[in-house]
C-alpha cells in the first residue's frame, strides 16, 4: 500500500469524531428549589476586652462608684444569637433571641433576652399588620438616631449589632407611583407601657401613639415622624438620605423633644436632672 495513502486514511480517521454517547437523562427534585416555609440561623461571637480606666473621669465615677479597678480591667463577652421565621400564606411568625455571657473579675453575668417575637399578617399586598416585640429601626443615622423614638439606643462601639425590640401593635401601608414621587408609605404604632411591658420606656399605665410618613421623592428617602402619649413628652423628627454615587450616600436627621429630661454629671460625680426643650 502506498505510504502516502495510508497516512491520509489515518489522518481522516483521527479527525472523524467518535460516535456520540447516549444522551444522559437529567433529573431534579422540585422540592430542592421551592421556598421552604421556615428558616433558622444564628451566629456566635467572642469578644475579649481590655480597659484602661481613668479614675478621675466623670464616666468612671458613674459606672464604678467607690471602686478601685487598678490600672486595667480584663473582660470577655460571649454572644449567641438565634433567629427564625415560619411563613404560611399571608401570615408570618418571627423570633430572635440573644444570649450574653460576661466573664469579669467584677463578677460573671449571664442574660438571655427575646429580642423579637411577633406575628405579621398581610391582608393585602399594600397592608401589613404586626403585633408583638419588634425593632422598628427609625432614622437614617449609622451610630446615632435621635429620631428613633421607638428603638433602644445603638451600641456606639458596634452600631450594626441587633437590638432588642419593643412590644407594639403596628400597621404599614405602601403605595407606588410613576412620577417624581415613587413611593408613599405611612406607618402607625401603638406602644403600651405597663408592668413588665415596655416598663423601662417611661411612665406606666399609658398607651403611646406614633406615626411615620415615608416618601421616595426625586430618588431621595424622606421620613417624617411623631410620638406622643402619657409616658413621653411629645417629640417630632425628620430624616433624609440620598445616594450620590453607588459608593457615596448623604443623610441627615433631626429631632425636637418637648420638656426633655437630661442628667448632668459634675466632676465629682454628682448627678442633677434638668428639663427643657431640646433639638438633636
Amino acid at each position: 500500500m502506498n505510504w502516502w495513502l495510508l497516512l491520509f486514511v489515518c489522518f481522516i480517521v483521527f479527525l472523524t469524531p467518535l460516535a456520540p454517547k447516549a444522551e444522559e437523562t437529567y433529573t431534579f427534585d422540585l422540592s430542592e428549589i421551592e421556598k421552604k416555609p421556615y428558616h433558622i440561623d444564628g451566629y456566635v461571637e467572642v469578644k475579649p476586652l481590655i480597659y484602661q480606666p481613668r479614675a478621675d473621669s466623670s464616666l468612671y465615677q458613674l459606672k464604678y462608684p467607690k471602686q478601685d479597678l487598678g490600672r486595667s480591667l480584663e473582660e470577655a463577652i460571649f454572644k449567641l444569637q438565634l433567629e427564625g421565621t415560619y411563613e404560611s400564606g399571608n401570615a408570618l411568625l418571627h423570633f430572635k433571641t440573644n444570649t450574653n455571657y460576661k466573664l469579669s473579675r467584677l463578677g460573671d453575668r449571664e442574660s438571655t433576652d427575646l429580642y423579637e417575637g411577633y406575628f405579621s399578617l398581610k391582608p393585602s399586598p399594600a397592608w401589613q399588620i404586626d403585633v408583638g416585640k419588634k425593632t422598628f429601626k427609625w432614622g437614617k443615622g449609622y451610630a446615632w438616631n435621635p429620631a428613633a423614638f421607638l428603638d433602644r439606643p445603638k451600641d456606639p462601639e458596634d452600631p450594626e449589632l441587633g437590638m432588642e425590640g419593643v412590644f407594639a401593635l403596628s400597621a404599614n401601608y405602601i403605595k407606588s407611583f410613576s412620577g417624581n414621587l415613587k413611593t408613599f408609605s405611612p406607618s402607625f404604632v401603638l406602644q403600651p407601657i405597663y408592668d413588665h411591658i415596655n416598663d423601662e420606656f417611661g411612665k406606666k399605665n399609658y398607651i403611646n401613639a406614633a406615626a411615620k410618613l415615608y416618601f421616595l421623592f426625586y430618588d431621595t428617602d424622606i421620613d417624617l415622624m411623631v410620638l406622643t402619649g402619657g409616658s413621653y413628652t411629645s417629640r417630632f423628627g425628620a430624616d433624609f438620605s440620598r445616594n450620590l454615587t453607588p459608593n457615596w450616600e448623604i443623610h441627615g436627621e433631626i429631632a425636637f423633644i418637648r420638656d426633655s429630661q437630661k442628667s448632668i454629671i459634675s466632676p465629682i460625680g454628682t448627678v442633677t436632672s434638668v428639663e427643657r426643650d431640646t433639638t438633636n
